[in-house]
């Protein structure tokens, strides 16, 4: 019995040993579980300001190209309005040479047109037709055709005929279609024809021009808006014949004084990229190459197809060249051999970015006489990125 009382009041210790040990088990557990959740929701704040921080940085990232973009427009913009002007002047010289001449070619319309025997309005029309369709001929072939048109106005015994010739080679007659001028010309009226003829062609000739400066000034403004357009985060196909295109109207001012482009374009797909950036890579490296050359020389442009999944993009310049000790350097942030304030160091560093974003690369190879970058694209960025 005593044995009994003995083995019970053991287990009974037994008992109350483990029932503490369980209560510290329990508290201990419930200690873990607090620190995991404690842990969990300190990780969850360090991912949300994780993800606010890496959007911050691509937000950063794109003002940076952004403002690196612009400073490089700002750098051409002397050349861009140069390029605006030019045209601007021509068609503004053009629509005053209209109006001057409008009261004359008025007054000399109505003349004609109540004093010109019917039987000659067929000429007139086809004079009018001449006039109005010449595109103008060189300064040589002008002087050629006035020397023409001057023998046989004097053969028909035209006065003043050699002021007549050299006008009226200007305007589109030649020894071909001047048949049809000299009966008018022997008219009491030929002055007022004359006049009138002249005028037409040379206001024929304004209008041409007007629409030549319009047209490059369109071209120009276009090309301003799709360099300086900002949605970088968009993926579009684009022809990058076109891109480049559009990046030598912007430079067109630096490359017209002696740098000759050559396009080796061969057929390539379009390319799904981020299209407002890659302009920007073309004028950074195409500029780059106007600056080492001090803008006389070559630059050549090469479009080729890789595979099905890439193509190349080769831009080569025959320049003095990059020494050396400093091409592990060039596509360093803020790196640049160009004077104080000429230069931010970042064209070529967030070119790179650019290419390596779009999973593509860029390399150079340089000597004297030859610095050629050579660019790797996907055709497809958005099947990479999914």
């Amino acid at each position: 019995m005593e044995d009994l009382e003995k083995v019970i009041a053991t287990l009974t210790a037994e008992k109350k040993t483990l029932e503490k040990k369980l209560q510290v088990a329990e508290k201990a557990r419930k200690r873990t579980e607090n620190f995991k959740n404690q842990n969990e929701a300190v990780i969850a704040q360090i991912n949300i300001k994780l993800t606010q921080t890496l959007k911050q940085l691509q937000l950063t990232q794109l003002e940076l190209i952004q403002s690196e973009k612009m400073a490089g427009l700002g750098q051409l913009i002397a050349g861009v309005s140069h390029e605006i002007n030019t045209p601007a002047g021509a068609i503004v010289n053009s629509i005053s040479g209209i109006l001057k001449d409008n009261p004359t070619f008025i007054e000399g319309m109505i003349q004609i047109m109540s004093e010109l025997p019917q039987n000659l309005f067929p000429h007139l029309r086809f004079c009018i037709r001449t006039v109005t369709a010449s595109k103008g001929a060189g300064t040589s072939d002008e002087r050629h055709m006035a020397r023409d048109l001057d023998k046989i106005l004097q053969a028909h015994e035209i006065p003043t005929c050699m002021s007549f010739s050299r006008n009226l080679a200007a305007i589109g007659f030649d020894k071909e279609n001047i048949e049809q001028l000299l009966p008018l010309l022997q008219l009491p009226i030929r002055e007022s024809l004359y006049q009138f003829l002249y005028i037409l062609g040379t206001n024929a000739s304004h209008t041409r021009n007007i629409k030549i400066g319009i047209d490059k000034i369109i071209r120009l403004v276009k090309a301003l808006k799709l360099y300086s357009h900002s949605d970088q985060d968009q993926i579009a196909s684009i022809r990058l014949e076109e891109d480049f295109e559009t990046t030598l109207i912007i430079l067109h001012n630096k490359l017209k004084q002696g740098i000759t482009i050559i396009k080796e374009f061969e057929p390539i797909p379009d390319v799904k990229c981020f299209a407002d950036q890659l302009n920007q890579v073309w004028t950074n490296l195409i500029n780059n190459a106007i600056e080492a050359m001090k803008g006389n020389g070559r630059i050549i442009l090469r479009l080729k197809r890789m595979d099905d999944s890439f193509v190349k993009v080769e831009i080569e310049d025959n320049g003095p060249g990059i020494e050396t000790s400093i091409r592990p350097k060039i596509f360093d942030p803020f790196f640049t051999t160009k004077p104080k304030g000429e230069g931010t160091g970042l064209g070529l560093s967030i070119s790179k970015e650019i290419i390596e974003k779009h999973h593509g690369t860029i390399d150079v190879e340089s000597i004297p006489g030859k610095t050629l970058f050579t660019v790797k694209l996907p055709i497809d960025l958005h099947h990479i990125i999914k």
